[in-house]
Protein backbone atom coordinates (compact mmCIF):
# COMPACT_ATOMS: atom_id res chain seq x y z
CA UNK A 1 0.00 0.00 0.00
CA UNK A 2 2.96 2.28 0.45
CA UNK A 3 4.39 1.26 -2.48
CA UNK A 4 0.57 2.42 -4.42
CA UNK A 5 1.10 5.62 -2.38
CA UNK A 6 4.47 6.60 -3.75
CA UNK A 7 3.43 5.97 -7.05
CA UNK A 8 0.77 7.97 -6.98
CA UNK A 9 2.94 10.93 -5.50
CA UNK A 10 2.14 10.60 -2.06
CA UNK A 11 3.79 12.73 -0.22
CA UNK A 12 2.44 15.88 -1.98
CA UNK A 13 5.39 18.42 -3.66
CA UNK A 14 4.82 21.22 -1.16
CA UNK A 15 5.12 18.84 1.72
CA UNK A 16 8.24 17.25 0.25
CA UNK A 17 9.88 20.76 -0.19
CA UNK A 18 8.44 22.40 3.30
CA UNK A 19 11.53 22.90 5.56
CA UNK A 20 11.76 23.77 9.40
CA UNK A 21 13.69 26.74 10.83
CA UNK A 22 16.24 25.63 13.13
CA UNK A 23 18.02 28.40 15.71
CA UNK A 24 21.79 28.10 14.65
CA UNK A 25 24.16 26.59 16.42
CA UNK A 26 25.42 27.78 19.68
CA UNK A 27 29.04 27.35 19.37
CA UNK A 28 31.68 29.20 21.17
CA UNK A 29 32.29 31.78 18.29
CA UNK A 30 28.78 31.76 16.98
CA UNK A 31 25.78 33.66 17.51
CA UNK A 32 25.57 32.55 21.78
CA UNK A 33 29.45 33.60 21.69
CA UNK A 34 28.12 37.21 20.24
CA UNK A 35 24.75 38.09 22.42
CA UNK A 36 27.18 36.99 25.33
CA UNK A 37 29.72 39.67 24.48
CA UNK A 38 27.38 42.39 23.77
CA UNK A 39 25.81 41.45 27.11
CA UNK A 40 29.14 41.81 28.97
CA UNK A 41 29.80 45.23 27.00
CA UNK A 42 26.13 46.58 28.24
CA UNK A 43 27.58 45.22 31.80
CA UNK A 44 30.91 47.27 31.51
CA UNK A 45 28.58 50.54 30.21
CA UNK A 46 26.50 50.17 33.47
CA UNK A 47 29.73 50.30 35.28
CA UNK A 48 31.49 53.10 33.35
CA UNK A 49 27.82 54.87 33.77
CA UNK A 50 28.65 54.45 37.86
CA UNK A 51 31.36 56.21 37.82
CA UNK A 52 29.93 59.44 36.21
CA UNK A 53 27.30 59.39 39.23
CA UNK A 54 29.64 59.03 41.78
CA UNK A 55 31.30 62.70 40.64
CA UNK A 56 27.88 64.00 39.97
CA UNK A 57 26.91 63.72 43.08
CA UNK A 58 30.01 65.61 44.34
CA UNK A 59 28.86 68.56 43.02
CA UNK A 60 25.49 68.66 44.51
CA UNK A 61 24.18 70.45 47.11
CA UNK A 62 20.29 70.53 47.96
CA UNK A 63 19.55 67.55 45.51
CA UNK A 64 21.75 65.28 47.84
CA UNK A 65 20.28 66.37 51.00
CA UNK A 66 16.62 65.77 50.02
CA UNK A 67 17.38 62.47 48.25
CA UNK A 68 19.18 61.63 51.90
CA UNK A 69 15.96 62.68 54.13
CA UNK A 70 13.81 60.84 51.25
CA UNK A 71 15.75 57.20 52.02
CA UNK A 72 16.61 57.60 55.63
CA UNK A 73 12.63 58.64 56.34
CA UNK A 74 11.16 55.70 57.93
CA UNK A 75 7.53 56.89 56.58
CA UNK A 76 9.20 56.11 53.14
CA UNK A 77 9.29 52.51 54.17
CA UNK A 78 6.01 52.59 56.15
CA UNK A 79 3.07 50.76 54.06
CA UNK A 80 4.19 47.60 52.03
CA UNK A 81 1.88 48.32 48.94
CA UNK A 82 3.11 51.81 48.24
CA UNK A 83 6.87 50.86 48.88
CA UNK A 84 6.08 47.86 46.14
CA UNK A 85 4.04 49.99 43.89
CA UNK A 86 7.20 52.81 43.73
CA UNK A 87 9.21 49.94 42.94
CA UNK A 88 7.37 47.13 40.41
CA UNK A 89 6.41 50.43 38.78
CA UNK A 90 9.85 51.59 37.67
CA UNK A 91 10.77 47.65 37.06
CA UNK A 92 8.14 47.45 34.50
CA UNK A 93 9.11 51.02 32.66
CA UNK A 94 12.62 50.17 32.37
CA UNK A 95 11.73 46.08 30.98
CA UNK A 96 9.40 47.83 28.69
CA UNK A 97 11.64 50.14 27.43
CA UNK A 98 14.29 47.23 26.66
CA UNK A 99 12.02 45.15 24.72
CA UNK A 100 10.63 48.33 22.44
CA UNK A 101 14.73 48.73 21.95
CA UNK A 102 14.80 44.71 20.87
CA UNK A 103 12.59 45.84 18.53
CA UNK A 104 14.28 48.91 17.12
CA UNK A 105 17.10 48.76 14.55
CA UNK A 106 19.19 50.89 16.98
CA UNK A 107 18.45 48.78 20.03
CA UNK A 108 22.10 48.60 20.62
CA UNK A 109 22.64 52.03 20.97
CA UNK A 110 20.05 53.01 22.61
CA UNK A 111 20.26 49.81 25.44
CA UNK A 112 23.83 51.08 25.82
CA UNK A 113 22.38 54.24 26.59
CA UNK A 114 19.75 53.02 28.61
CA UNK A 115 22.48 51.07 30.97
CA UNK A 116 24.67 53.72 30.99
CA UNK A 117 22.09 55.99 32.18
CA UNK A 118 20.53 53.14 35.11
CA UNK A 119 24.58 53.18 36.21
CA UNK A 120 24.84 56.99 36.62
CA UNK A 121 21.54 57.17 38.63
CA UNK A 122 22.50 54.23 40.76
CA UNK A 123 26.24 55.34 41.29
CA UNK A 124 24.44 59.05 41.84
CA UNK A 125 22.19 57.98 44.30
CA UNK A 126 24.85 56.17 46.62
CA UNK A 127 27.62 58.46 46.23
CA UNK A 128 25.02 60.92 47.54
CA UNK A 129 23.61 59.18 50.42
CA UNK A 130 26.98 58.50 51.40
CA UNK A 131 27.94 62.50 51.10
CA UNK A 132 24.93 63.29 53.50
CA UNK A 133 25.12 60.75 55.74
CA UNK A 134 28.51 58.65 55.96
CA UNK A 135 28.81 54.57 55.91
CA UNK A 136 26.49 53.85 57.76
CA UNK A 137 23.63 55.64 55.62
CA UNK A 138 25.17 54.16 52.71
CA UNK A 139 24.92 50.57 54.50
CA UNK A 140 21.06 51.46 55.59
CA UNK A 141 20.06 52.29 52.01
CA UNK A 142 21.39 49.41 50.43
CA UNK A 143 20.42 47.15 53.00
CA UNK A 144 16.52 48.95 52.35
CA UNK A 145 16.64 48.93 48.51
CA UNK A 146 19.89 46.77 47.16
CA UNK A 147 18.07 43.77 47.03
CA UNK A 148 15.28 44.56 44.77
CA UNK A 149 17.77 46.76 43.10
CA UNK A 150 19.49 43.84 42.47
CA UNK A 151 17.31 41.42 41.35
CA UNK A 152 15.81 43.80 39.02
CA UNK A 153 19.25 44.44 37.57
CA UNK A 154 20.30 41.30 36.81
CA UNK A 155 16.51 40.30 35.55
CA UNK A 156 17.14 42.89 32.78
CA UNK A 157 20.38 42.06 32.04
CA UNK A 158 18.76 38.40 31.00
CA UNK A 159 16.23 40.64 28.90
CA UNK A 160 18.65 42.55 26.89
CA UNK A 161 20.68 39.03 26.29
CA UNK A 162 17.42 38.34 24.14
CA UNK A 163 16.82 41.43 22.91
CA UNK A 164 20.02 42.18 21.15
CA UNK A 165 19.94 39.77 18.41
CA UNK A 166 16.59 40.81 17.54
CA UNK A 167 17.94 44.35 17.53
CA UNK A 168 21.00 43.48 15.73
CA UNK A 169 18.76 41.39 12.67
CA UNK A 170 17.08 44.48 12.24
CA UNK A 171 20.10 46.51 11.99
CA UNK A 172 21.26 44.40 9.50
CA UNK A 173 18.27 44.10 7.21
CA UNK A 174 18.61 48.07 7.76
CA UNK A 175 21.98 48.09 5.90
CA UNK A 176 20.32 45.56 2.83
CA UNK A 177 21.38 42.48 4.67
CA UNK A 178 18.93 40.43 4.53
CA UNK A 179 17.75 38.35 7.53
CA UNK A 180 15.48 34.96 7.46
CA UNK A 181 12.06 35.55 8.74
CA UNK A 182 11.96 32.33 10.37
CA UNK A 183 15.08 33.77 12.40
CA UNK A 184 13.74 37.00 12.88
CA UNK A 185 10.08 35.95 14.31
CA UNK A 186 11.69 33.06 16.29
CA UNK A 187 14.10 36.30 18.22
CA UNK A 188 11.10 38.23 18.61
CA UNK A 189 8.57 35.41 20.15
CA UNK A 190 12.16 34.65 22.41
CA UNK A 191 11.99 38.20 23.52
CA UNK A 192 8.12 38.56 24.25
CA UNK A 193 8.24 35.49 26.18
CA UNK A 194 11.67 36.66 27.91
CA UNK A 195 10.03 39.85 29.06
CA UNK A 196 6.65 38.17 30.45
CA UNK A 197 9.35 36.21 32.70
CA UNK A 198 11.35 39.42 33.58
CA UNK A 199 7.83 41.35 34.39
CA UNK A 200 6.94 38.39 36.87
CA UNK A 201 10.45 37.83 37.87
CA UNK A 202 10.92 41.71 39.26
CA UNK A 203 7.44 41.62 40.58
CA UNK A 204 8.65 38.67 42.95
CA UNK A 205 11.81 40.57 43.40
CA UNK A 206 10.30 44.21 44.26
CA UNK A 207 7.64 41.94 46.72
CA UNK A 208 10.18 40.00 48.27
CA UNK A 209 12.73 43.39 48.14
CA UNK A 210 9.78 45.43 49.56
CA UNK A 211 8.66 43.43 52.63
CA UNK A 212 12.55 43.16 53.40
CA UNK A 213 12.79 46.98 53.26
CA UNK A 214 9.39 47.22 55.38
CA UNK A 215 11.00 44.84 58.22
CA UNK A 216 14.44 46.48 58.19
CA UNK A 217 13.40 50.44 58.10
CA UNK A 218 11.32 49.70 61.56
CA UNK A 219 14.67 48.60 62.99
CA UNK A 220 17.23 51.14 61.71
CA UNK A 221 15.32 54.33 61.11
Amino acid sequence: MRAAAAGRGWPPAGARERTVYKPPARGRGGLYGRKAAMCGALGVVFVLGYVPGVLAARGSGYGISALAEHYMDKQTFAELGTVFADTFAGAFIQATLLLLCGFCALGLGLMAAFFAIKGMYMGYCAAGIYAAGGARDLAVYWLLTGPAALGVLLALVALAFKAVPLSFALLRDAFGERTLPEETFANARALILRYALTVAVAALCCGLGSAFAVFLAGILL
